[in-house]
């Protein structure tokens, strides 16, 4: 909830700042026409959704290097707002993914456990992660298969 606040006090806070300078810019020699205090709220507005408008634009090169400006420190804005928001909500990804059966050998993978544990030697950490491995026999089937066959044989 803070963060949302956050956020909504910063744009609204650069949208002001931008308005204010356009307001004070506003004259016909850098804008299509004079800016009153809506129509430079509006120009800010359109900067920043990037939608802009057709009725208003900027003439001079100081009008075109402030909305520059606003361009360049709305886009720094949007990517810190998405960066704060993941940052924020990253944990909900990060949830353990459950157990699924491997292709290859029909078993079950253990999901790996973490690094450290809470109330826990790392003895026992390693214990368990031995005993919860996955082993896989390095031989293949087939050659295991004729082993096994070849034992029968013998006795």
């Amino acid at each position: 909830m803070l963060t949302a606040l956050f956020l909504a006090y910063l744009f609204s806070l650069i949208l002001q700042l931008f308005a204010y300078i356009y307001w004070t810019y506003g004259t016909t020699k850098n804008f299509s026409a004079n800016l009153t205090h809506f129509d430079s709220l509006y120009f800010a507005l359109g900067t920043l959704t990037t939608a802009g408008s057709s009725t208003i634009t900027a003439t001079s090169e100081t009008a075109r290097q402030i909305q520059a400006l606003q361009m360049g420190l709305d886009l720094i804005l949007i990517g810190f707002a998405v960066a704060l928001i993941l940052a924020r909500y990253s944990n909900l990804f990060s949830a353990s993914r459950p157990e699924f059966p491997s292709i290859r050998t029909g078993r079950t993978i253990q999901p790996q456990l973490p690094l450290s544990r809470p109330n826990r030697t790392t003895r026992q950490i390693n214990a368990r992660r031995r005993r919860t491995q996955l082993r896989v026999s390095p031989v293949p089937a087939r050659r295991k298969q004729a082993a096994d066959v070849h034992k029968l044989k013998r006795v």
